[in-house]
């Protein structure tokens, strides 16, 4: 799977100026684009075998693709990581990991959901000093975090009562 870039004219159901973002053998699954609007940030598989079986990683990494061209992706950083969101300056990143433990399957309740690794603790990358901070760390599955406007808070879902919520 490849991601393409394309203008639509909704109106008018027309699509034009399509280009390719991408260009790699493995997949990469678009999740956000950065604030600045020069690069998107990515979820991607890549072969190097350091986990798993198979030569292929059991995980996502998250990966910065420039849009105008140039170097085709950049390892934003080494560690598996679901949910991607930016911060309003593009200078922190969340995501949802087991970054630093396992998953923890005896709280994990009997949804399809919550038996994936999409669902674990949120952390923060800071992408200046390379720091890792676990910001919500809980027995109950988070995901989707997603920044204020302010990048000072963020929202995300958790099924703390049992049913995922705000």
């Amino acid at each position: 799977d490849q991601i393409f870039e394309a203008e639509v004219d909704w109106s008018r159901m027309v699509v034009s100026g399509a280009r390719q973002i991408t260009f790699h053998t493995e997949s990469t699954f678009p999740w956000s684009y950065m604030p600045d609007g020069t690069a998107m940030l990515t979820q991607a598989y890549r072969d190097d075998g350091s986990e798993g079986t198979k030569n292929k990683r059991t995980s996502f990494r998250p990966y910065l693709v420039p849009m105008a061209g140039g170097q085709a992706e950049r390892l934003l950083f080494d560690a598996p990581a679901y949910a991607l969101s930016p911060s309003p300056d593009g200078r922190k990143v969340l995501f949802v990991s087991v970054l630093g433990g396992t998953r923890r399957d005896e709280f994990r309740k009997r949804h399809d959901w919550s038996k994936t690794t999409r669902s674990g603790d949120i952390w923060m990358y800071d992408r200046e000093s390379g720091e890792f901070t676990n910001v919500v760390k809980k027995r109950d599955n988070c995901t989707s975090p997603l920044w204020a406007p302010d990048g000072k808070s963020f929202y995300y879902l958790c099924d703390a009562v049992g049913v995922r919520n705000l």
